[in-house]
């Protein structure tokens, strides 16, 4: 090798030499590379049971579910009340407090917004326990990764940014028609509604006892469409269901006649006082299920 070809070799592992004493002192060690993984949960557990409210705020829409001393109460922001159903609750709750993997993506919070994990953004679940509801926490969901296989989220005002698997996402609605009890006659708060369903009446037509038992199952399996607005009852129903349970709980469905279907408002009462009010739809086919399993003695 001539002296110009070795000179020109050396220069250019002279400067190959410098670049990698940069990159080491910024980057000291392999570790600056390596994904920081937690095993954490997006709730703890321990609180789990003592959940007394969950707020779910997303797209300027806000949904309450509040637990009473005998249903799950939920509330949109526009005043809306409905019976919330409590197994997609319990669901939710077992999501939340699951053990996961979780790898950090971000330390900075001006790195928030990019991941749509900042209040404007971000999908909110924030839960209350406590008097008066003094005890709280909260997550913020962001942006799903390819393919809605994971999630990006934070705790409260920690900085810190992590994603995990994205089991989380068909929860993260403020529908009422998804968190509400999903059936015509409600089973709320009853283990086996089939046996602790007393008697029904319909029209003029009252089932109980072995006939009951019969139907019931018939009867309570049959489910609501979406949940809507309060409506104006401009005359009487055009059918009225009565139920009542052992425990001492009433059902009682309206029926009022729309053009493809039928509006239901639904009353639920329990022995202490405590009741709620709301209403949905039910398609004609199921209307003309109910008529038919009282019309078949």
């Amino acid at each position: 090798m001539n002296v110009k070809k070795w000179e020109k070799a050396a220069f250019i592992s002279f400067w190959i030499l410098l670049l990698l004493a940069a990159v080491s002192l910024v980057f000291p060690s392999a570790v600056r590379f390596r994904e920081k993984k937690f095993r954490t949960a997006f709730f703890s557990g321990d609180n789990v049971p003592k959940i007394q409210k969950i707020t779910l705020s997303g797209a300027g829409i806000s949904l309450s579910l509040e637990k009473t001393a005998h249903f799950w109460r939920g509330e949109l922001s526009d005043s809306r009340i409905f019976l919330a159903d409590a197994a997609a609750i319990q669901s939710f709750l077992n999501v939340l407090s699951k053990i996961r993997d979780a790898s950090v993506v971000s330390e900075r919070a001006e790195h928030w917004q990019a991941l749509g994990v900042d209040e404007a953004s971000a999908f909110a679940v924030r839960i209350a326990w406590g008097d008066d509801f003094s005890e709280t926490d909260e997550v913020f969901f962001g942006k799903e990764g390819v393919g809605n296989s994971r999630i990006s989220f934070r705790a409260g005002a920690s900085a810190r940014v992590f994603q995990t698997e994205n089991d989380i996402s068909s929860f993260l609605q403020t529908d009422p028609s998804f968190w509400a009890s999903p059936y015509v006659l409600s089973r709320e708060g009853e283990d086996s509604p089939a046996e602790n369903l007393q008697s029904v009446a319909f029209g003029s037509t009252v089932l109980f006892g072995t006939s009951l038992l019969q139907k019931a199952d018939s009867l309570l399996s049959l489910r609501r469409g979406l949940v809507v607005a309060e409506k104006e009852e401009e005359g009487e129903a055009s059918a009225v269901l009565s139920a009542e349970f052992v425990d001492g709980k009433k059902i009682q469905l309206s029926f009022f006649e729309g053009d493809e279907l039928f509006f239901v408002k639904t009353q639920t009462a329990w022995n202490d006082g405590e009741k709620i009010v709301f209403w949905y739809e039910i398609s004609r086919w199921t209307f003309d299920k109910i008529s038919e399993i009282f019309l078949c003695q």
